[in-house]
Formats: structure tokens, C-alpha cells, sequence
């Protein structure tokens, strides 16, 4: 059931004909040793070149203000970016499953990302 909502609330922000990244953007509790927008550009560059696609990137953070105020939105992507807000969909399997619904992951430095 968790899987199923979780597809329907991708199904929300994905377009058809459009290519995803998903980028993990850890803040909250790591703010202070967060990777960087250069870490993040490096690896959406390398997921493009390897997707062959200039791909929209799905943000996916513990702190959607933070990512807001901090620009790296409008840096992130040479096409365009999305902040996956799922409202009180928050939990680890569907904001998983919604990861995995894009044709590749960036991952931050947590353990979200590591699993």
C-alpha cells in the first residue's frame, strides 16, 4: 500500500516525455557539514552524461526552506529542478520509492542516502 501512494504521489510531479534525477539534499541535522553545491552540479553532470538526457532533477530534502533560501535550485540543473514537497508523505520507503521512479540518484551524505 505505501509503495502504491508513494507511485501516486510521483505520478503528481512527473511529466511525460520528461527524464529525472533524483537528488538527495540532506540539511536538517547536517547543515553544518552539508556537501556543497560543486558535489551536487559534479554528480547531476555525471547522471546526465550517463542517462544521455539533460534530465529535471527531483530534490528530495529534509528541509525544503533551507533549499529554497539557499539558490541551489536555480544552479542544480542546466534543465530545470523540482522539490519534491510530498507533504505528509515523509516517510524513508516512500520517499524511496519515489527515488528509484527516476533514471538515476545523487545521493547526500547520511544514511538515507547510504541505504
Amino acid at each position: 500500500e505505501t509503495v502504491s501512494a508513494a507511485q501516486a504521489i510521483w505520478a503528481k510531479f512527473a511529466r511525460a516525455g520528461e527524464t529525472h534525477v533524483a537528488v538527495h539534499i540532506r540539511l536538517g541535522d547536517r547543515s553544518t557539514e552539508a556537501l556543497g553545491l560543486a558535489y551536487y552540479r559534479s554528480a547531476v553532470r555525471l547522471a546526465s552524461r550517463r542517462i544521455r538526457s539533460r534530465p529535471v532533477c527531483a530534490v528530495f530534502t529534509d528541509d525544503v526552506a533551507s533549499v529554497h533560501r539557499s539558490g541551489i535550485m536555480n544552479e542544480l540543473c542546466d534543465a530545470q529542478a523540482l522539490i519534491v514537497d510530498s507533504g505528509d508523505t515523509r516517510d524513508d520507503i516512500s520517499l524511496t520509492v519515489m527515488a528509484i521512479c527516476c533514471a538515476g540518484i545523487v545521493l547526500s551524505a547520511s544514511t538515507f542516502g547510504w541505504w
